[in-house]
């Protein structure tokens, strides 16, 4: 990771086809980071719906246990 990303971490998309697409792949500053966007634009909400927001930000459509384990661990 470069200085450059260690600073602004990119939030990547996962909803592109050729995109890593287990929850297992997520990096956890990139779930962090995902995670303070939403709240810096939709403000304080409940964790269930924090990391549902998270999840569809990072291009995920639906949120499994799987998912939903690794978000809600990381934050």
């Amino acid at each position: 990771m470069t200085k450059a990303q260690q600073d602004d971490p990119p939030v990547r998309d996962r909803a592109a086809p050729n995109a890593p697409g287990t929850a297992g792949h997520l990096p956890p500053v990139e779930i962090r980071t995902a995670a303070a966007r939403v709240v810096a634009e939709s403000g304080d909400m409940p964790r269930e719906e924090l990391i549902v927001a998270t999840a569809r930000l990072l291009g995920f459509a639906r949120v499994g246990a799987d998912l939903r384990g690794v978000i809600d661990g990381t934050l």
